[in-house]
């Protein structure tokens, strides 16, 4: 499965804040998104994160992530 641009992950980012869609929908953007940006809190950011972010700082908090090698 191909891993989407940026443009398009902001597009879902947005369609997801906004409560875009029926659950199918979501569900399917949401598995989109964790193929293509590899952090597992991604959902935390802009479903539990109360600072407001725009759907592109979401992106770059959720880019930025780093796992801990052991």
């Amino acid at each position: 499965m191909k891993r989407l641009t940026r443009t398009e992950m902001i597009e879902l980012i947005e369609r997801l804040m906004r409560g875009e869609g029926d659950d199918d929908e979501a569900r399917a953007w949401i598995e989109a998104l964790e193929r293509s940006i590899p952090n597992p809190h991604i959902l935390d950011l802009f479903f539990y994160d109360r600072s407001e972010l725009t759907a592109e700082q979401i992106l770059d908090k959720a880019s930025a992530y780093r796992p801990i090698e052991l």
